[in-house]
């Protein structure tokens, strides 16, 4: 299974910006990257979900964390909280799209690599997904 946080080649700036990494944490990512960071030892894990009302309209807003495995511990630890709607995992999808077929198309990546599919917010029946599906569709897209 393709995800997003657990392969290499999906660090840029969308996703670090998706999970709200401020320049320091964005630098050391950066450094143990090029030193073959162990990407696996991330995971995000959905702690819940809540409906807000911006206007009158009605919108669901979906929490995660971000954990980092501590091998010598055995023990995951809290590297970062995020809330997102469903439409900021859509705006991440949309530009990871754009940065892969970018690489595709400089011949800097093969065309063989497939981003992760964002899971739908209609059924094939078309009707809206429930809430309870979709944060744990979102988590295993994460992981």
């Amino acid at each position: 299974m393709i995800t997003i946080l657990n392969e290499k080649v999906y660090f840029c700036d969308s996703l670090f910006d998706f999970i709200m990494l401020d320049n320091s944490l964005k630098s050391i990512l950066f450094k143990t990257i090029q030193n073959d960071f162990p990407f696996e030892l991330l995971k995000a894990e959905s702690i819940c979900f809540y409906n807000l009302i911006e206007g009158h309209k009605p919108f669901t807003v979906y929490k995660f964390v971000i954990e980092k495995y501590n091998p010598e511990k055995k023990m995951y630890f809290l590297f970062k909280n995020i809330e997102k709607r469903y439409s900021d995992f859509r705006k991440l999808h949309e530009s990871l799209e754009i940065y892969y077929k970018n690489l595709h198309t400089q011949g800097l990546l093969s065309e063989k690599f497939q981003i992760p599919e964002l899971p739908p917010r209609v059924s094939l029946y078309g009707q809206k997904t429930s809430a309870n599906q979709r944060v744990k569709d979102l988590e295993v897209y994460l992981n």
